[in-house]
């Protein structure tokens, strides 16, 4: 189970914002899709099984009982 747990990584997706606090500029990371946690990973029935069974995980982004990659083009303009 460790070594299939190496080859999962989870991506929160995040943007440098600039705020303003108290008259003093701080730059931030904010989260841009709150909510989500992309996985970066090799779709097998145990790594399948270990995503869908994490306490929390309430559903996937896709059509049917599999979930939908990401295009490169998706991952360059910031998943949007």
């Amino acid at each position: 189970m460790t070594f299939i747990l190496k080859k999962i990584k989870s991506i929160v997706p995040k943007e440098k914002q600039i705020e303003i606090k108290n008259g003093k500029r701080k730059i931030v990371d904010r989260k841009i899709l709150q909510g989500y946690v992309l996985v970066d990973m090799k779709l097998s029935d145990e790594t399948w099984y270990i995503i869908r069974n994490t306490p929390g995980v309430t559903g996937f982004i896709g059509t049917g009982t599999q979930p939908s990659p990401c295009s490169a083009k998706e991952i360059a303009n910031g998943f949007i």
